[in-house]
């Protein structure tokens, strides 16, 4: 779990992997960010630029990839206690009209980093960069999985024959 105070975050406890990890998912977020800005009706080159909150900013890109996830049929993110996206964005826009300070400072408790740390937990880390996919990590034992594996092979060992035929076998 990542520090509750951004000054206690001590970057050199943690894996290379996790901090590239991190990276790879703000990155993500900037992309769903501006993708989702883009639907709602925001453009570029405005004559008058608009200042918005990093927080806000953050927020809202958390609320964009819980969207995604519902997209794609991950829902797991409401049992382990994260809104689902509707609540989400309603909950923003509410804290947008009753509470607009909230976001002069980043608030390491917010949306934004209950999503990061959901996503680094349950998701594979590479799974965009390496498949344009969030791959969902399974908490099953090993045992169940490679039963599930041999019972997926083994019922389709016939169309794997056909897919291995057809395919030119290395010299060995």
């Amino acid at each position: 779990m990542v520090a509750s105070r951004a000054s206690a975050l001590d970057l050199s406890q943690l894996p290379a992997a996790y901090i590239d990890a991190a990276h790879m998912t703000a990155e993500r977020h900037v992309r769903l960010l501006v993708d989702g800005l883009t639907r709602l009706g925001s453009r570029t080159g405005r004559d008058s630029p608009v200042s918005i909150p990093a927080p806000l900013l953050l927020e809202l890109a958390a609320a964009f990839q819980l969207e995604a996830w519902e997209q794609q049929g991950f829902t797991e993110h409401v049992a382990s206690g994260l809104p689902d996206a509707a609540t989400a964005f309603r909950e923003l826009a509410r804290r947008c009209v009753d509470a607009p300070m909230e976001f002069a400072t980043a608030s390491l408790a917010s949306l934004s980093l209950r999503v990061l740390n959901f996503q680094l937990q349950r998701f594979a880390w590479a799974g965009q960069e390496l498949l344009a996919a969030d791959i969902r990590l399974s908490d099953q034992d090993d045992d169940h999985v490679l039963d599930s594996l041999v019972d997926f092979l083994w019922s389709h060992r016939h169309e794997l024959s056909q897919i291995l035929d057809c395919c030119p076998r290395s010299p060995e």
